[in-house]
């Protein structure tokens, strides 16, 4: 498939900026529902004074802090406990969306 860059843009709040202090990472991101890309965190980030839960539209990326994974979320979810908003893709969606299940990644932050 060769080599894809995505662009996002990042909220500043604590559990971004505890995500950014992993970066970067080699991950391997997994469909799950046919609605979201995922993959498991190499630990629990800091969740103190966000909401308990969160609305997850397409685009968005998020961190689930029940299973401690870092999502990308290419289609609309609704509102579930645990969800943290890190941010939003920069519209990338079908592309997204069409990545094979155990994709090969790197999350780096971009200067």
């Amino acid at each position: 498939m060769g080599s894809q860059s995505f662009s996002a843009h990042l909220e500043d709040n604590s559990t971004t900026r505890d995500l950014v202090s992993l970066l970067p990472l080699a991950v391997a991101f997994h469909d799950f529902g046919g609605q979201e890309k995922l993959t498991p965190l190499p630990r629990k980030l800091d969740v103190s004074g966000m909401p308990k839960g969160d609305r997850a539209p397409a685009g968005d990326i998020s961190y689930y802090s029940p299973t401690g994974s870092l999502v990308l979320y290419y289609r609309d979810v609704g509102y579930w406990d645990g969800i943290v908003r890190l941010g939003r893709l920069d519209d990338q969606l079908t592309v997204i969306a069409g990545l094979p299940d155990g994709l090969q990644a790197i999350v780096e932050r971009m200067e």
